[in-house]
């Protein structure tokens, strides 16, 4: 996410937002084989896009989903995956 989103040249850079440091850290962190130091890398980047970043999230949604044997369903489901599109009481069944 921070290659695709955050990283200075990122198409999906919707913020424009370009830090040297981050970008650096972003391309070390990358060829790091030391999980301890990469994941401190990772912590240092999260970081500076909280105070730096030009990115706004208002929040984060938990999506959790399960399924059993015997709980079937069609094929597909709804986009907005609420309760199969609010359908999920016509579409959804014990076997």
């Amino acid at each position: 996410m921070f290659s695709l989103a955050f990283k200075a040249d990122a198409e999906w850079n919707e913020s424009r937002w370009r830090n040297p440091r981050f970008n650096e850290l972003l391309l070390a962190a990358k060829s790091e084989t030391d999980e301890s130091l990469r994941g401190e890398m990772y912590a240092e980047m999260q970081t500076l896009c909280r105070d730096d970043g030009g990115t706004i999230v208002p929040f984060f949604r938990n999506r959790t989903s399960a399924r059993r044997d015997n709980v079937m369903s069609e094929e597909s489901i709804a986009a907005v995956w609420e309760l199969d599109g609010a359908r999920a009481y016509h579409r959804w069944w014990f076997a």
